[in-house]
């Protein structure tokens, strides 16, 4: 998002509200991945999913299985397969779990395995789907989110110097709750990922929010660039 940022000579300040480190690999876990090639296929849902994940399974697997199919909810995750070797789809319509969804790849899906490659915790729904489709899932959770060190000074100031705030995750929000006093917020515009990010804003107080079509950094920019449109106010879709 920086280099996107900086290349139309937007403005901004970077606060980091979750930080990311591996997760401590449980038995389970490596019987899940040395049995990778049981797998009809493998969804990884998250650039920092994809990162971590295959740090994990090439401790395994010098190569990848064969005939395997690998699904992403964006390009970005996809991008980070890709570099691996791996073939990937990924939706067009956008990054939601409704979108991946919708690929053909899981449209008859009854008595297959599937893996799911995740960050600890987070929604079900995926998971919950593609049981109620028939297939047997597995999820593999390969890293672990936390708040980072900051103070609240640090971070009043960061929000005091910005218009717009860009969230993508429920638990950088409460983060971001933790650490900025509401009154601070109120007259921000927030572009968020989803409706049920805006819903969360929303249950704060806040009110200027803008829906994007998806978590993609290129999807976030689009509604960013959209408020120096004249006419254009920020507002929930």
């Amino acid at each position: 998002m920086a280099q996107l940022l900086q290349g139309q000579s937007i403005d901004y300040a970077h606060l980091p509200l979750l930080s990311i480190a591996p997760k401590e690999t449980a038995q389970a876990d490596k019987e899940l991945i040395m049995n990778l090639d049981q797998f009809t296929g493998v969804i990884v849902v998250s650039p920092n999913a994809a990162r971590h994940g295959l740090d994990l399974i090439e401790q395994y697997w010098p190569q990848f299985p064969a005939r395997q199919y690998w699904l992403t909810n964006g390009y970005g995750t996809a991008k980070v397969l890709e570099h691996a070797g791996l073939e990937v789809a990924f939706p067009e319509t956008g990054t939601r779990t409704e979108d991946l969804l919708e690929l053909p790849e899981l449209d008859q899906i009854i008595g297959q395995k599937w893996l799911i490659i995740k960050g600890e915790g987070g929604r079900d729904l995926l998971k919950q789907e593609l049981e109620d489709r028939g297939a047997e899932v597995s999820v593999l959770s390969v890293y672990k989110r936390s708040a980072p060190e900051i103070t609240k000074a640090d971070a009043a100031k960061a929000v005091a110097d910005v218009d717009t705030l860009i969230l993508t995750s429920g638990e950088a929000l409460d983060n971001l709750n933790k650490l900025v006093d509401t009154e601070l917020l109120k007259d921000k515009t927030f572009i968020v990922s989803s409706s049920r990010m805006a819903q969360m804003v929303q249950e704060r107080g806040l009110a200027d929010i803008i829906v994007a079509k998806g978590a993609s950094d290129t999807l976030i920019l689009q509604e960013l660039l959209k408020l120096d449109e004249p006419g254009t106010d920020g507002q929930e879709e």
